[in-house]
């Protein structure tokens, strides 16, 4: 009966030095999510703004409006939406190109983001993490 109760208690202290490494490791595997999940979005709606304005017709004002509808999800909307697009946590250019890759007239479109990390972690994610998406696409009739 005295081994089994030093047994539990053995246990008990080892899960105390632990904890907080779990913790730790959790909270990293979380915020990396939150941020791969940022990227994603940054990249789809740099593809939505390069798209909206491939167009001819299209006014090179639409492409923050395009880039803000793809980034509602995002836990700092309400900043992007109050600041804008031309200063952090969201600019938006837009360069239309002569000659794109292929030699045909296209537009390009650089989305650069700002992220809020859910929790700093030392070493890894200690404050806001900058995004950056550049896409050229054909012009469009």
């Amino acid at each position: 009966m005295l081994q089994e109760q030093q047994s539990r208690g053995q246990a008990l202290i080892e899960l105390a030095i632990l904890a907080p490494w779990i913790f730790f490791l959790f909270i990293a595997v979380v915020d990396t999510g939150f941020c791969v999940v940022a990227a994603i979005s940054v990249q789809n709606a740099a593809r939505a703004a390069a798209l909206y304005t491939s167009s001819r017709s299209a006014p090179p004002g639409g492409s923050c409006a395009a880039v803000t509808q793809e980034l509602q999800s995002m836990p700092n909307y309400a900043a992007v939406a109050s600041a804008g697009c031309s200063s952090l946590p969201l600019q938006v250019t837009f360069l239309p190109l002569a000659s794109g890759i292929d030699g045909n007239p296209a537009s390009r479109v650089t989305v650069t983001y700002q992220t809020i990390p859910l929790v700093p972690v030392p070493l890894l994610f200690s404050g806001p993490v900058t995004l950056i998406s550049t896409v050229e696409m054909p012009m469009r009739p």
